[in-house]
């Protein structure tokens, strides 16, 4: 039996516990592989270099080519961004530990760019079959209680979304 695919966009590597809770009550472990995903902003780039780094053979805002296409060559960003990502990817393992205790198949990633479109991005590349997103619980207007992440995911993702609510006083 094929395992369903769960997509948890978090945007701290503190996961509250109370989610963790939330999840092995609605969803049997066994059956999902559950991806945790944090998207952190690039180090050292702008969001027009970002931009012309997706697509390869792309002109930099300084007029230099690069060309992912070649094998071996990475961006200049990555070489900067691997100690962070290492350093996240520590961070996010308390988190993948809670969820392997109550059965869970976990994966962490680490994701650089803009997080909406990373995480709808990401959810496509793995095929997954939810994205699962905590509901900010602030005392704002209804529209912008979400957060404009999750409403720019609501908005362009394939897939479904399940909005989760945290418990009051958490």
């Amino acid at each position: 039996m094929k395992k369903s695919h769960l997509l948890l966009p978090v945007d701290t590597t503190e996961l509250d516990e109370s989610l963790v809770e939330d999840l092995t009550k609605l969803f049997h472990p066994k059956g999902f592989i559950l991806s945790i995903l944090h998207v952190t902003a690039i180090p050292d780039m702008t969001w027009r270099d970002y931009d012309d780094l997706v697509s390869n053979n792309q002109d930099n805002s300084d007029g230099k080519t690069i060309d992912k296409s070649k094998e071996g060559t990475e961006p200049e960003f990555n070489q900067q961004a691997k100690g962070l990502e290492e350093l996240l990817l520590k961070q996010l393992e308390a988190s993948k530990m809670s969820f392997e205790a109550k059965g869970f198949e976990v994966n962490c990633n680490i994701v650089f760019g803009e997080a909406a479109r990373e995480i709808v991005r990401f959810a496509e590349s793995k095929d997954s079959d939810l994205i699962i997103m905590s509901k900010h619980n602030r005392k704002s207007l209804p529209r912008l209680n979400m957060g404009s992440v999750t409403e720019r995911v609501l908005k362009t993702a394939k897939v479904p979304v399940l909005l989760l609510r945290p418990i009051a006083g958490t």
